[in-house]
């Protein structure tokens, strides 16, 4: 825990810094559509609320007035606004105040969680390779931001772990949160099931029943939706905006590393280059030694990354890829495997440099989502 926490601060630290020097005064775009925009402005109250930009907007304003039928909010899942919401009925924090101290409690939780699986699997070497490298990692300061990575990235950690420890309640009730926070978090249900069917078989079909409570998270959202509009597929629908499109994975990593090299020449494609890089950090090693991974945390990131790469925006397929990634802590265990002590030290470097640099760009409005 004191590992961690020291990790934390340092990033947290290095965060605040940043947006109380680099953050200037910058309009939202027109893109921007939450109707809870405010325009990036210098000065000290960066230093807390620097990172209010994109889709924070949305998340408060679904805290405070709820969700809408005839806009993308529903696009978002209910966890992290209930969060929100339940921590300004009880506390004198509005949303925004909320969503941070929500976002960074839970950050400094999932590394503790994240640490202590990680050493439970491998080591306390590994654990604190893996740490760093998870805090460190250029989108990683979206886990500090008013966003839901950092509650998804706790309860799913809490999932594997109560779930290698054959708390099976415990960890389907993590595995709720997680789908009810995100929707990839139904992705623990078949991970679940291959810890399950390792389950003695006196205790097989109990395992089996708790693995699949993750999947009340999307049907009672669905449900919602159907009692209110009619349409239990409205936070489906409500994905359109954003232009994605099936396409078989292979070809959204071609299309990437196509743009991702012309963008080096070309002042528009920064974020293809940037998009494709972080993208590729996490693969790589992956592809080389994902061997390492268990079959269940296996399962996850496999599946995880088919729904990632099978629905890219056309004009620019890795679009989010890297804050997707950051939350599927088991894809950065190969990367940790690799680093050994005389690496760790110029990559973390390279990494903070990059994530002061991602950072900057998002909070004054650069089209970092």
């Amino acid at each position: 825990m004191g590992f961690c926490a020291v990790v934390f601060v340092g990033v947290r630290l290095l965060l605040s810094l940043v947006a109380v020097v680099a953050v200037g005064t910058v309009h939202p775009p027109s893109t921007a559509t939450s109707g809870a925009e405010t325009s990036a402005t210098t000065g000290w109250h960066n230093f807390v609320d620097g990172t209010e930009r994109w889709d924070a907007g949305w998340f408060e304003r679904i805290a405070r007035d709820g969700y809408e039928p005839d806009d993308e909010s529903g696009a978002f899942f209910p966890g992290y606004p209930l969060a929100i919401r339940a921590t300004t009925a009880i506390t004198p924090l509005g949303e925004l105040s909320a969503g941070l101290m929500i976002s960074n409690l839970a950050f400094l939780g999932g590394l503790i969680a994240v640490f202590a699986l990680t050493s439970y699997e491998f080591g306390k070497g590994m654990a604190r390779r893996t740490t760093l490298l998870l805090a460190s990692f250029p989108a990683s300061f979206f886990f500090l931001a008013p966003y839901s990575e950092s509650l998804f990235l706790l309860t799913s950690a809490l999932c594997f772990w109560w779930a290698r420890h054959r708390v099976w309640e415990r960890a389907a009730v993590a595995g709720l949160v997680a789908a009810l926070t995100r929707s990839v978090g139904v992705l623990l249900v078949p991970a679940l099931l291959v810890e399950a069917w390792a389950e003695v078989p006196a205790k097989r079909t109990r395992a089996i029943t708790w693995s699949l409570v993750p999947l009340l998270g999307p049907a009672m959202y669905s449900a919602y939706w159907l009692i209110r509009t009619g349409d239990a597929l409205q936070p489906f629908h409500a994905q359109d905006s954003w232009h994605r499109t099936f396409v078989f994975p292979l070809v959204t990593l071609g299309n990437a590393l196509w743009l991702g090299i012309s963008g080096i020449a070309d002042p528009r494609g920064i974020y293809w280059t940037a998009d494709l890089l972080l993208t590729t950090v996490i693969l790589i090693p992956l592809a080389l030694r994902w061997r390492l991974l268990k079959r269940a945390y296996l399962v996850y990131v496999v599946a995880s990354l088919l729904v990632i790469l099978s629905y890219p925006l056309p004009e620019r397929p890795l679009l989010s890829a890297p804050r997707f990634l950051i939350v599927l802590f088991p894809a950065f265990w190969p990367l940790a495997s690799i680093c050994t002590r005389k690496r760790l030290v110029p990559l973390l470097a390279i990494a903070l440099v990059g994530f002061a640099a991602m950072a900057i760009a998002f909070m004054n409005w650069g089209f970092v989502f």
